[in-house]
């Protein structure tokens, strides 16, 4: 479960282990914005817009899954 950093007034979220971010889009409707810091150390984002914010946990969880996968295969 994503958890809200201590002192933040906007809806970003950091995932489990640092895993990644989810923002709050300024939209009338409920949108959220998923990404995360990769090996590259640049920004890597979902290729939507997700309407639920467990949407949008949902795809970092699977990203990290996947990245453990293409460990284990090592």
């Amino acid at each position: 479960m994503l958890t809200l950093r201590e002192g933040s007034h906007d809806e970003r979220a950091e995932g489990p282990l640092g895993l990644g971010n989810i923002k709050k889009q300024p939209t009338k409707s409920a949108s959220y914005q998923a990404s995360f810091i990769g090996p590259d150390l640049r920004r890597h984002y979902a290729p939507i817009i997700f309407s639920a914010k467990m949407n949008a946990e949902r795809w970092l969880s699977n990203e990290r899954d996947y990245k453990e996968t293409l460990r284990s295969r090592r």
